[in-house]
């Protein structure tokens, strides 16, 4: 899909998703393809820069991602997290090393949110439980943004993000992410997980 912006230039974006195990790993009989989650994550673009929406929980998974970043021939230039979970953000560290110029970040409540979820307990009791082996040792937490804004200008032209929270009763996870000002796009997640 392609948006124009106001100055003319295109922007677009890419999707890869991901299968992997759910958390509930007992299901009973006959239900398991329950077992199995889709994670995605999305790639904005203009000519030259990027901003990722999200990351991937394992090591292998981030390792794609990673690939599938370089492999696009954009400079990465932010990351933005939309949930607290670690399936949102445990490859943060993994990007940032081969583009240490990208700022992750996320709104104020998500950052805290991360902050709970790589706490010493959750990460070996809950996170390496499920996952054995497949989380990275070094996980980073997002840098909250100001005023829920995000600006990043391409070389060709410029966009800006505005992040704001979505009320729970629209029964998403918690996040959205629009074109601002108000142009002809929106991603505001995933249907309910």
């Amino acid at each position: 899909m392609t948006a124009i912006g106001p100055t003319g230039t295109d922007l677009h974006w890419d999707v890869i998703t991901i299968k992997r195990p759910g958390l509930t790993r007992e299901l009973p009989p006959g239900k398991e393809e329950l077992m199995w989650v889709a994670n995605s994550v999305t790639l904005i673009y203009g000519k030259r820069d990027a901003v990722l929406v999200d990351t991937f929980l394992t090591i292998e998974q981030s390792q794609t991602l990673l690939d599938w970043i370089v492999e696009s021939g954009k400079n990465l230039t932010a990351i933005y997290i939309t949930h607290g979970h670690g399936d949102h953000f445990f490859g943060l560290s993994s990007l940032l090393e081969r583009f240490p110029h990208a700022k992750a970040v996320a709104t104020p409540e998500i950052v805290k949110a991360m902050h709970e979820h790589i706490s010493p307990d959750k990460i070996e009791n809950f996170w390496r439980r499920l996952f054995p082996g497949e989380i990275a040792d070094r996980l980073l937490v997002a840098e909250p943004l100001e005023n829920n804004e995000l600006e990043r200008a391409d070389r060709y032209g410029s966009f800006n993000m505005l992040a704001r929270p979505v009320d729970r009763t629209d029964r998403r996870r918690g996040c959205g992410l629009q074109r601002h000002p108000s142009l002809s796009w929106r991603d505001r997640c995933a249907e309910p997980a």
